[in-house]
């Protein structure tokens, strides 16, 4: 019986080592799901796209800006208040900024539907077409319509 178990302890141990791994590679390694500094990434969790959840924003340096008093977009259009001009350019356009009007002491301004609105430090509120910029009191023109 002595007999019997050696050799099956025997035949287990020869076994296991014929099919059984004897090398082992061991290491550690860590990369972070973080974007770099160049990005911002936001997690979009209970929304519906995109379907990953996270999303990642990169700035890129395009040029530098006039000194801005305001700033405003109209469709593809962007308009910048400085220094007592009033700039403009395509969004897509990789050229300067081009002079179209002055600002009439402007304080802000916002657009929409082809239109500038603006504040003056008069308290009026002024609004002009963004394809040729004359500026009119708001509500002047708005009691000529009811009129």
């Amino acid at each position: 019986m002595k007999n019997r178990n050696l050799l099956l302890l025997t035949l287990i141990c020869i076994t296991s080592l014929l099919s059984g791994q004897t090398n082992y590679d061991v290491g550690v390694g860590q990369q972070s799901l973080e974007p770099d500094k160049s990005t911002i990434s936001l997690a979009l969790s209970g929304y519906a796209a995109p379907r990953e959840g996270r999303f990642t924003l990169q700035w890129l340096k395009q040029e530098i800006l006039p000194s801005v008093g305001a700033i405003c977009g109209v469709y593809d259009r962007l308009f910048i208040f400085s220094n007592g001009e009033i700039l403009k350019k395509q969004v897509s356009d990789k050229t300067g900024w081009e002079k179209v009007g002055k600002t009439e002491k402007i304080i802000t301004i916002t657009g929409a539907n082809n239109k500038l609105y603006a504040v003056n430090y008069n308290a009026e509120l002024l609004v002009t077409n963004i394809n040729k910029i004359k500026w009119t009191n708001y509500h002047d023109g708005f009691k000529r319509c009811r009129s």
